[in-house]
């Protein structure tokens, strides 16, 4: 069976020079994963995937923008890529800021 993938995962593929044979071998070798809307994890990355159709694809850890201290953090969306995601933000479309 041929997998299917996204427009998004195309994107993150050809920005982070994966070929389509690596992410298969990726997806294949995932784990089960829970947690921000994903079910698959591959070292720091993380995929949706349903049946041979690979939804989406980002870097696990949220980034962070801005100073480093404070009392507390909020998630945003990413002003530079407008939530769509990119490589700045992980591909996740958010971003942590401290406050």
């Amino acid at each position: 069976m041929t997998y299917v993938l996204s427009d998004q995962v195309k994107r993150v593929i050809k920005a982070e020079a994966v070929s389509v044979e690596e992410l298969i071998h990726m997806v294949k070798l995932s784990a089960p994963f829970t947690g921000e809307g994903m079910n698959r994890r591959y070292h720091q990355w993380v995929f949706k995937v349903d049946g041979y159709l690979v939804e989406k694809m980002m870097l696990h850890d949220l980034r962070t923008v801005g100073a480093t201290k404070g009392d507390g953090w909020i998630e945003e969306e990413h002003e530079g890529c407008l939530g769509e995601g990119c490589r700045d933000c992980g591909w996740t479309g958010m971003v942590r800021r401290y406050l």
